[in-house]
């Protein structure tokens, strides 16, 4: 992973504990094996990645949990003639002069 710049978002928030994503049901074998890898460069942009119990209660899986910042900057938008004015008598004879 250091190879190709990648870091795992867990860990990131997450140093020092321990959480797994799969376990067997006698909770001796169990492993982190889903990751959510990012690069490097978008580690800003990442604010919560969590391990959390899955929905369904027949699996052996935890779910993962990711969370992003989208920037989202509106553009200047978009001017539109209202055209209704133009069966308006005073605006039309105000445009006229």
């Amino acid at each position: 992973m250091d190879t190709v710049k990648l870091i795992d978002t867990w860990r990131l928030f997450n140093p020092n504990k321990t959480q797994f994503t799969w376990r067997r049901k006698n909770a001796i074998e169990k492993s982190r094996i889903y990751k959510w890898l990012f690069d490097s460069k978008y580690s800003n942009i990442i604010y919560s990645s969590d391990i959390r119990p899955a929905q369904i209660s027949s699996t052996d899986h935890l779910a993962k949990s990711l969370k992003i910042k989208i920037k989202t900057d509106r553009g200047p938008g978009i001017w539109k003639f209202n055209n209704s004015l133009l069966q308006d008598k005073n605006y039309t004879t105000l445009s006229k002069t």
